[in-house]
């Protein structure tokens, strides 16, 4: 006979063998843990052990989770099938690539919230790079997952690009009475996808180089420069530069060094930033060859320095390693 006789035992058992945890069936009658544990225990119910590690617990049921919130069960119902929060749940989706559904309202302004999930064109490649070096990813106080480009109003027409790159439409915002320009994307998606290729919040001092397709190396690096790069004159003379993290920027030059056939400069330190400067026309000529020779996506008055440099008007007529 049942020792602990206040509980509907029958249903305790029916209800932890289908995966609701001690905790939460204590919660649902009322009771401490403990008094579940002792019901348990007292009916010979095979209790879990408490050691094995949630989430490792949720990664050997990812085929179950998957297919059953295909079908159109809630995070909640499978949260409460595997004993763990609906937030865990949420996580392990989002983790998993998992098309989420939205809980909330319906998005106002809808967007390919998924563009950078595979980073397999020349497009994906340079926005990647120019959200490392000018773009803003995190989290409101408020909890919403945001990705923002605020840009001087002068690159109004840069700023429309991407937000027709990731299809949304009409919500170019002004800022600063006008000053500036930017586009503000809240998605959880977006965001955890970018900070999976390393752009992180506060990059500067911490990103990595994402691995890539060796291809669209070019186009990913020609997006940082028109992010966060220079091209400009000193004493009639053609100079470049970039900044990033140490181990960032130490990556990128060895990569110019490859394909540009540049010598290795001394990096320059400015606290936890380090930069890379290399000057004199023939080697500019190599660098604006390398990057924006043959390019669909650019910034326009970068590319128009570039031009410059290669004593080009319109369009590039030169041959790579020529």
């Amino acid at each position: 006979m049942p020792v602990t006789t206040k509980l509907p035992v029958a249903t305790v058992l029916q209800r932890y063998a289908a995966g609701a945890t001690a905790a939460q069936l204590g919660q649902q009658f009322n009771c401490s843990k403990p008094t579940i544990l002792k019901c348990l225990h007292r009916n010979a119910a095979d209790v879990r052990r408490a050691c094995i590690k949630p989430l490792a617990r949720i990664e050997q049921n990812r085929t179950d989770i998957l297919a059953r919130y295909a079908a159109g069960s809630s995070m909640n119902e499978i949260a409460v099938k595997h004993g763990c929060s609906e937030w865990v749940i949420k996580d392990r989706l989002h983790d998993w690539h998992a098309p989420v559904r939205r809980t909330g309202p319906k998005r106002i302004h809808a967007c390919d919230e998924h563009f950078f999930a595979d980073i397999d064109t020349e497009e994906k490649a340079y926005w990647l790079g120019f959200l490392f070096a000018d773009g803003s990813v995190g989290q409101y106080g408020a909890g919403n997952y945001h990705v923002r480009i605020e840009l001087a109003s002068v690159d109004r027409a840069h700023l429309l690009k991407f937000a027709e790159a990731i299809r949304l439409r009409d919500i170019v915002h002004e800022g600063h009475a006008g000053k500036s320009v930017y586009v503000n994307v809240c998605s959880v998606a977006m965001y955890r996808n970018l900070c999976a290729l390393g752009c992180i919040s506060r990059k500067t001092y911490g990103c990595c180089t994402p691995k890539l397709h060796p291809d669209l190396y070019r186009h990913f690096y020609r997006g940082l420069v028109d992010g966060d790069g220079s091209l400009y004159l000193d004493s009639g003379s053609w100079c470049f530069a970039a900044v990033g993290s140490p181990s960032f920027i130490a990556d990128f030059q060895q990569w110019l060094m490859r394909h540009a056939k540049l010598r290795k400069t001394k990096q320059q330190q400015y606290g936890s930033v380090a930069a890379i400067r290399y000057g004199g026309n023939r080697q500019l000529k190599r660098i604006a060859r390398l990057l924006y020779q043959d390019a669909a996506v650019y910034l326009d008055r970068k590319y128009a320095q570039a031009c410059t440099i290669l004593k080009l008007r319109t369009a590039f007529q030169y041959v790579v390693n020529k």
